[in-house]
């Protein structure tokens, strides 16, 4: 009603000047607060008051720009994609941080988060109510925070309800949630006992960094060994290393390994015989043979 009217303007405005006023009350009661979020309406987008409301909001209540993040649904960029584009790096160039809202439900298009400047990509909540049991809805979340980690951006789950959805985002290194699960809706003044207690998540859901995986390498020819340790060692795996087959058998008897490269040509056992065995006792590892020989 708000937008059909043409209300929302003069809401939106309002949001942000509050979003602001509460930031510098909580802050100069000592709180250590997160950033912000405010949901930015397509009409918004229309003239040229945006960027000049977000400016003021920020100088008149003394508040950095990195408290504040503007989150802009797909649909609201698509009446003018070059007007769109040079509004939101306007607004980057204040400082403030952009989040792309509903991801996967419009557009969705790669070129788009290319494109514009965003810092988040939220996934819709609509992707998390089945996730549990939808192996596609599973799959597709798994996609979606690839991609736009890929690309730099961090991800935010909305509607997680259960914790069985947060483990799921928890395994996939998404890296927020948002939904019933933590809260739900609390007023700014229940709000401020919820930043005093520095409540968080249970720990066995924390993501905290990304587990260092293992790669064990399988070859007869030092320098190939030598030239894949230097490769994979800058993203910061463990690497182990064996001469052969039986070699490395031994080597996984004796360590957690995440994954087998292989090369196929060696004395005694070829590598897809190696990895044949690999598989029997260790069938979790991810298996991969190398050959510059085209019979493989």
């Amino acid at each position: 009603m708000a937008e059909a009217s043409g209300l929302i303007k003069g809401i939106g405005e309002w949001v942000i000047r509050q979003a602001c006023r509460d930031i510098q009350n909580w802050q100069s009661k000592g709180l250590q607060i997160p950033h912000v979020a405010v949901n930015i309406s397509a009409l918004q987008f229309d003239g040229n008051e945006l960027v000049q409301q977000v400016k003021a909001a920020l100088s008149d209540f003394d508040v950095a720009p990195d408290m504040l993040y503007l989150e802009v649904t797909e649909s609201a960029l698509m009446g003018d994609v070059q007007r769109s584009e040079s509004l939101l790096r306007e607004l980057k160039g204040i400082g403030v941080s952009l989040s792309l809202d509903d991801f996967g439900t419009g557009y969705s298009s790669l070129s788009h988060l290319k494109r514009f400047p965003f810092d988040k990509v939220k996934i819709d909540q609509s992707f998390l109510k089945e996730i549990t049991i939808s192996h596609s809805d599973h799959v597709i979340v798994k996609v979606i925070i690839g991609m736009a980690q890929g690309l730099g951006l961090k991800v935010i789950a909305e509607g997680v309800e259960s914790e069985a959805q947060c483990e799921i985002m928890r395994a996939n290194a998404c890296d927020e949630i948002q939904g019933y699960f933590f809260s739900k809706p609390i007023s700014a003044a229940e709000i401020e006992e919820l930043f005093a207690q520095g409540r968080q998540l249970p720990s066995h859901l924390l993501t905290l960094h990304r587990p260092q995986r293992t790669i064990l390498v399988v070859d007869d020819e030092p320098n190939i060994v030598s030239s894949l340790k230097r490769l994979f060692r800058k993203d910061g795996h463990q690497i182990l290393t064996a001469g052969s087959g039986p070699e490395g058998l031994d080597v996984l008897s004796k360590h957690k390994v995440d994954i087998i490269i292989s090369d196929q040509r060696m004395p005694g056992m070829t590598g897809v015989e190696f990895l044949r065995a690999a598989k029997v006792n260790y069938p979790d590892t991810i298996r991969i043979v190398l050959s510059g020989y085209t019979e493989l």
